[in-house]
This record gives C-alpha cells, structure tokens and sequence, in this order.
C-alpha cells in the first residue's frame, strides 16, 4: 500500500500555487527537458482542506500537491509519494467568439 502524500515538514497543508486563468503544466522528463502534461483552466481546480489543487475534468483526475518552491518550478508528490518537478506557463484565453463550432 503506498503511503498517503503528507504537506511538507513544518506545514499543516501543501503549498499553495498560483494558476493563471490559462496555462499548461509541465513536468520535467528524465533527460531533463519539460513535457506538457495539459492545458488547463485556473477554474478547473478547487483548492482541498488539506492545500493541494483537484482538477476533474480530464478522463483521470489532475492532482496539484506542492511540496516546495522555486523560481522556475515547484515540487510536486504524487499519491504514491514519488516527487516530480512541475512549471505552469501561463497561455492566453481564447475568444470562444472566433473559435469554430464542429457539429456532428
């Protein structure tokens, strides 16, 4: 059984994170170039009790659980407590006026 991820030492909740209105999330891959993970919009997520950031309108579930802060990047723990180098770029909104309807 995998442990549950806990905040980081010294606090009672998980870092919080600042999300655009319009971003992508990144992750940093093994040969150490970033990936994106999804574009996403800041109301996708609600905030837990416990600090860290749900996100359900992807086939699985986003999760957000910052552990620590840096300039250019956070530390992620995902639910097996492995930990990940995560960015968010902030993208432009769209103008849903001029983007095309596809009806089926």
């Amino acid at each position: 059984m995998s442990p549950t991820p806990r905040p980081p030492a010294g606090h009672d909740r998980f870092l919080e994170v600042e999300l655009p209105q319009r971003f992508v999330l990144q992750f940093l891959t093994d040969r150490g170039t970033w990936m994106d993970e999804a574009v996403c919009l800041g109301r996708q997520f609600v905030r837990n009790p416990d600090g860290s950031y749900l996100c359900t309108s992807f086939s699985s579930a986003l999760w957000i659980r910052c552990v620590a802060q840096h300039e250019d990047h956070f530390e992620h723990v995902d639910g097996g407590g492995r930990h990940f180098r995560y960015r968010i770029l902030p993208l432009p909104m769209v103008d849903e006026s001029v983007v095309p309807t596809i009806h089926l």
